[in-house]
């Protein structure tokens, strides 16, 4: 038995360093909320990865400031078809330098009311991550789960929005998300070749299949239905059915 992939041993990784570049590129994005109100609270991971956010704010502020207002304006325009009443979204510093995202929304009052992240919904905070890491670079982006906190008329969209906006690029960038929501997947623009199934296979770890090469797939998609109708069902767990039963 091998300790280690060659991809992991330096004298015989050579055929491999492509493949090894391609993996080192991909960014990963899984913004967890309280990390964006409070990121003193929490301490850094060892390697100074920032996979969940404690440094959303110091990066943005950190940015030119011509691209950041670019991407805050997309941002701001995609938000208020989510929040109706949102007037305007704002990054700046405040007089101790620390950086907030500040919202004006409007209210019966007439002069709008104010909010900063920390008053920000997970939903609000989540969008907000979201939408802006899918402007933020070129190289492959991993979503995980980025349904999360955010109203089911928005996942329905999800799909569409994120080609829209990698679209605009030069050159397009990869995106992979990982979900078990069929809200996203149930996008008539997904065709099967887009989509990997994993599957527990007891003991021996996990399998995965492109779904294109189940052979009722074409079938199934011919008569209207979308791929996220035909996947979700074919995840579920065997017994789940059981867990009403449980005592």
């Amino acid at each position: 038995m091998h300790e280690f992939t060659y991809i992991e041993q330096a004298t015989v990784n050579e055929d491999f360093k492509n493949f090894i570049g391609f993996l080192n590129e991909i960014s990963y994005l899984h913004l967890i909320p309280q990390l964006v109100r409070d990121p003193k609270s929490f301490l850094k991971t060892s390697k100074g990865e920032d996979y969940y956010g404690r440094d959303f704010m110091e990066r943005i502020l950190a940015m030119n400031k011509h691209t950041r207002d670019a991407y805050r304006n997309r941002v701001e325009r995609a938000l208020r078809y989510a929040l109706p009443n949102l007037e305007k979204l704002e990054f700046k510093p405040d007089e101790m330098g620390i950086p907030h995202f500040e919202a004006t929304f409007k209210q019966w009052r007439g002069k709008g009311v104010k909010h900063q992240e920390k008053h920000f919904s997970d939903g609000t905070l989540r969008f907000i991550g979201l939408f802006w890491a899918l402007q933020d670079g070129t190289k492959p982006i991993l979503l995980e789960e980025p349904e999360l906190s955010l109203h089911s008329a928005i996942i329905q969209r999800l799909a569409d929005v994120i080609y829209k906006l990698q679209k605009k690029k030069s050159g397009r960038r990869q995106v992979i998300v990982t979900t078990h929501s069929h809200e996203i997947l149930n996008n008539q623009g997904i065709s099967a070749e887009e989509v990997l199934l994993i599957t527990t296979e007891g003991e021996e770890g996990s399998k995965i299949i492109s779904s294109a090469s189940l052979p009722e797939v074409k079938a199934y998609l011919k008569t209207g239905n979308t791929i996220g109708d035909f996947v979700i069902s074919r995840t579920a767990p065997k017994n789940i059915h059981q867990l009403t039963l449980y005592d």
